[in-house]
This record gives structure tokens, C-alpha cells and sequence, in this order.
């Protein structure tokens, strides 16, 4: 009840009040906070009633798909966001920084999940998240070629996308 809580406070405060962190260059920690650790993690143990050191692995494998998502959310925004005094992390880095942590994001993620997967037991179920390994590069592809905000604009839809299958796939895989 308590995590719940904090998580509307926090989607609150990402945009509203006088110190919304989404626009101070913190909006990726308590995205990887939330959606990440507290969300998988604080799932993982409401079922479990145990959390188990690794499973950090995976919830920061669906943090950084998460964080993924606002950062080139953040890429299209960068300019208008600048000019609005929003101090995102893409405004504070940069389009190009900004493409290369997008980069350690969601090959981050990949190689986090494979990691956990390594130690499962059910080998080969445990990696049918690969299956979304082709959406993320096609995806990383086009946001290397990407200059304009509207070309950021279409590759929102399917990494979000591919962020949901990745996470579906990840919990059939381990439940095969």
C-alpha cells in the first residue's frame, strides 16, 4: 500500500509543484525507481514473500526499457524543452550523449535479462525475450538516424510496444 502510494506522489510530482523533478534532470531515476526496482521487485516479493538479490537483474532490465521510452521521448521534446526551461536529461547532455545512453539503456536491458536467464532453470523458456531483441535494435537503428523531433515521433509506439512484449515474454519464458 505504502509502494502504491509513493508512486502516485511520484507520477505527481514529476510534472506538477514548483520542484518537479521530471524537468530538474531526474525524471530517469524515479522512472527506473518505479517501473523498475519497486515494480518488479515490490511484484516479485508481494508474491513471492522473498527478494532474492537477482531479481535486480530483471527489474533493472524493465527499468532501463522504461527509462528507454522517456528518454526518446525526451529526444523528440529536446527543443522545445529547452526553450521551456524543462532541465530534462537530454537537455542537460545533449542529442548525441542522449543517443548513446539510449543505447547502453536497451542493450543494457538485453544483456541484464540474459544475465538472470543464465541462472534459471528452465534454460531455453528463460530466453524467449530475445524474441523482442530485433524490435529494440531496429528501434536503436532508427533513433541513430534520426535528426528532426518528428523523426523521433514514430519510434515511440513501437519501443513502448516492445517494452511490454519484452516484459510478457521475459514472465512466459520463466513460467515455461
Amino acid at each position: 500500500m505504502a509502494l502504491g502510494i509513493a508512486a502516485v506522489i511520484a507520477a505527481l510530482k514529476y510534472t506538477m509543484g514548483k520542484g518537479a523533478y521530471g524537468y530538474s534532470g531526474f525524471g530517469d531515476v524515479f522512472v527506473l525507481l518505479f517501473f523498475g526496482w519497486i515494480g518488479v521487485g515490490g511484484a516479485y516479493f508481494l508474491n513471492a514473500k522473498q527478494l532474492p538479490f537477482n531479481i535486480l537483474l530483471p527489474a533493472t532490465a524493465v527499468g532501463f526499457l522504461a527509462v528507454g521510452v522517456l528518454n526518446l521521448n525526451n529526444l523528440r521534446d529536446l527543443e522545445n524543452d529547452a526553450r521551456a526551461g524543462k532541465r530534462t536529461l537530454v537537455v542537460l547532455i545533449g542529442r548525441y550523449r542522449a543517443k548513446i545512453y539510449q543505447t547502453a539503456l536497451l542493450l543494457g536491458a538485453i544483456v541484464l535479462q540474459t544475465a538472470f536467464a543464465f541462472g534459471q532453470s528452465a534454460p531455453w523458456g528463460s530466453y524467449l525475450f530475445l524474441a523482442i531483441a530485433p524490435i529494440i535494435f531496429i528501434n536503436l537503428k532508427k533513433t541513430w538516424a534520426a535528426t528532426q523531433p518528428e523523426d523521433f515521433d514514430p519510434l515511440l509506439k513501437p519501443l513502448a510496444i516492445g517494452t511490454l512484449l519484452f516484459c510478457l515474454f521475459a514472465g512466459i519464458g520463466l513460467n515455461l
